[in-house]
């Protein structure tokens, strides 16, 4: 069933859904549209990058991600988007925009609450 199609069954259930659900339903609903739109961002950014890309050095991506320069070197392993460069690291600017749409778009998923089991 796809994602259009499962939305259209839910709605046709709403008739039916008492306020006790309708009131569990709402939080639910908003951290949905919020997921999807975070979703959409990290897709449009992904099409309007330029093609061209340059590179940062380790302060800048510091002062980006609000974190100290000892923060970035510790966590090399963990940020995709740094290579060497000779002795030093380099950062991928459009791979750092990439990978933070894509965080804020699995942190908006991660707030929806989980699945209720069928009873």
């Amino acid at each position: 069933m796809s994602p259009q199609q499962q939305l259209q069954r839910l709605l046709a259930e709403i008739p039916g859904y008492g306020a006790a659900d309708i009131v569990t339903l709402l939080p639910m609903a908003a951290a949905l549209q919020s997921a999807l739109y975070a979703r959409v961002l990290a897709l449009h950014q992904q099409t309007v990058l330029p093609e061209t890309d340059y590179l940062l050095d380790t302060d800048q991506i510091a002062r980006r991600l609000g974190k100290s320069t000892k923060w970035v070197r510790d966590n090399l392993a963990w940020l995709p988007f740094a290579f060497r460069v000779g002795k030093e690291h380099r950062f991928s600017a459009r791979g750092l925009e990439q990978w933070i749409a894509e965080r804020r778009a699995d942190k908006m998923v991660a707030a929806l609450p989980p699945e209720k089991e069928a009873e």
